[in-house]
C-alpha cells in the first residue's frame, strides 16, 4: 500500500517504515474483512473465495477453529461449516488469528509476540466483562493487536531483537529507548499498521499510548476506554509479578484512579475489579 502525502507535508515515519515492508500485501485479508463486518449482514463471501485459493492459510482458520480458542465446542472440516456454526463474529477472529499468525508469529521472537497477544486479548476481555461490558469485543481485539509491530520489528529492523522482551511489557522507557536507536516505536508502527487495517481510531488510540503511565481521562473517549482496559490487563496479567501487589506504587496508584475515571467506576469498585481479574488470570494459568 503506497502512503499519500499532502504536498510539502511531512511523511509519517512509521507509515513510511510499514509501507517499505510487504506486510500490508500479506495481511491485505485483514482490511477486506473489516469492511465486511461493518456491513448491516456480512456474508463473508469474497473472505471465503480468497480462503479457498490460499490452502495453508484456510487450513489455520481450521485448526483455529476446532482449537481451545472456541472451547472446542466446534468440529468444522470446511470453511462453509465453520463460518455456519461460528457466525460472523467469531469467525472474524478465526480468520484474523489466522492471518496474524501466520504472517507474524513465526520464528523464536515471533511466537513469544503471539503468546502475549493471546493473553493480553484474553484479559482484555475479562476485564471489559467486569467494568465495560459493551466494549467486550473491541477490549479483546486491543489486547491482541496492541503489540504487532513487534514481531514486524523484530524481523525487518537491525538489533531489535534485543528490545522485543521490554517491549512486550508495560515498561515506560521503552518507547524513549526505540526512538533513540531507531527513531521508530512499536507503538507508532502499530497504530500506522491498524490504520491500514481500517481499524476504527479508537484502536490507534490506545495502541499508539500503551506504554504511557498518565492517562488522561475522557469518558466519553472510546479509544481512551480500550486504552484503561489495555493498561489494567497487562498490570494485572502479567505473570511475572503475579507474586507482588499490583498498582501499589504512587505512581500506579495514581493511574489506576485515572483509569478508574475513565471506566465511570468509583475507587472501591475499581480495587474490587482489580482483585476479581487477578483471581480469574490465576485460574486461567491453573487450567491452561
Amino acid at each position: 500500500m503506497s502512503e499519500t502525502v499532502a504536498a510539502g507535508a511531512p511523511a509519517n515515519p512509521a507509515s513510511t517504515f510499514v509501507a517499505k515492508t510487504d506486510i500490508l500485501e500479506r495481511t491485505r485479508l485483514i482490511p477486506q474483512m473489516n469492511q465486511e463486518l461493518a456491513k448491516d449482514e456480512p456474508t463473508f463471501d469474497d473472505v471465503l473465495a480468497q480462503l479457498r485459493r490460499d490452502e495453508g492459510l484456510a487450513a489455520r482458520v481450521l485448526a483455529i477453529a476446532n482449537s481451545a480458542w472456541f472451547a472446542g465446542r466446534l468440529k468444522v472440516d470446511t470453511l462453509e461449516v465453520a463460518f455456519g456454526r461460528m457466525g460472523s463474529q467469531d469467525f472474524y477472529r478465526a480468520v484474523l488469528a489466522a492471518v496474524l499468525r501466520g504472517n507474524l508469529g513465526e520464528g523464536t521472537e515471533q511466537n513469544r509476540w503471539w503468546q502475549h497477544a493471546d493473553v493480553t486479548s484474553g484479559c482484555c476481555q475479562m476485564a471489559a466483562q467486569l467494568v465495560a461490558e459493551p466494549l467486550l469485543e473491541k477490549a479483546w481485539l486491543t489486547g491482541l493487536l496492541h503489540d504487532c509491530a513487534v514481531p514486524l520489528m523484530a524481523r525487518t529492523v537491525p538489533d531489535y531483537s534485543y528490545l522485543c522482551e521490554e517491549a512486550l511489557t508495560y515498561s515506560p522507557t521503552i518507547v524513549a529507548t526505540e526512538q533513540d536507536c531507531n527513531q521508530l516505536d512499536h507503538c507508532e508502527v502499530g497504530a500506522a499498521l491498524l490504520a491500514a487495517w481500517r481499524f476504527p481510531a479508537s484502536f490507534a488510540t490506545a495502541v499508539r499510548r500503551h506504554h504511557t503511565t498518565l492517562l488522561a481521562p475522557v469518558p466519553d473517549d472510546e479509544g481512551v476506554q480500550l486504552l484503561a482496559l489495555l493498561l489494567l490487563a497487562k498490570r494485572v496479567c502479567d505473570p511475572r509479578e503475579l507474586d507482588k501487589p499490583v498498582f501499589a506504587e504512587r505512581d500506579e496508584a495514581i493511574l489506576l484512579g485515572d483509569i478508574a475515571t475513565t471506566l465511570g467506576l468509583h475507587p472501591d469498585r475499581m480495587r474490587e475489579a482489580v482483585a476479581e481479574l487477578r483471581r480469574l488470570y490465576r485460574l486461567r494459568l491453573k487450567h491452561a
